[in-house]
């Protein structure tokens, strides 16, 4: 009887443990995959893809676009913006030699999926027309789904 005592606590401790070990995300409704819709900066070129977003390490994230055919891997982190440091998620990426820069918002959308919209602009940008993106998360197909 000492044993099985002895047994099960030994299990719920290790279970403990094990769990502790596991980091949960303090931002789980941005990693993901996306559809992205979006305008391109200083211009009324339209554009669509995917964007992929792994949280690598607490508040480190690898940010994979693909627009038009064209891989692009960036980072991306939350940081604060104004004096009232409202939390944003800033991306950053170079693309065709230019240094990139997007500012955006999330939230949670009725399926409990990340939405995210945002500004994005080459870096130091002054002008008045940045451009737009929108993160729709995807949806996989479900068998038997009405279309």
């Amino acid at each position: 009887m000492k044993s099985q005592i002895y047994s099960l606590a030994f299990i719920a401790i290790s279970a403990v443990c094990s769990a502790a070990n596991e980091r949960e995300s303090d931002y789980p409704l941005i990693a993901g995959q996306y559809e992205v819709i979006g305008r391109k900066c200083e211009s009324g070129l339209l554009f669509a893809g995917t964007l992929t977003i792994v949280e690598t390490n607490p508040n480190v994230f690898v940010v994979t676009r693909i627009i038009d055919g064209k891989k692009i891997i960036g980072s991306g982190k939350v940081e604060f913006a104004t004096l009232d440091k409202i939390p944003v998620f800033r991306i950053r990426f170079v693309e065709n030699g230019n240094e990139f820069e997007g500012t955006f918002l999330w939230r949670g959308d009725l399926d409990n999926d990340g939405r995210i919209s945002g500004y994005v602009y080459t870096k130091g940008y002054e002008g008045k027309k940045p451009g737009l993106e929108a993160l729709f998360s995807k949806k996989e197909a479900q068998s038997g789904a009405r279309e």
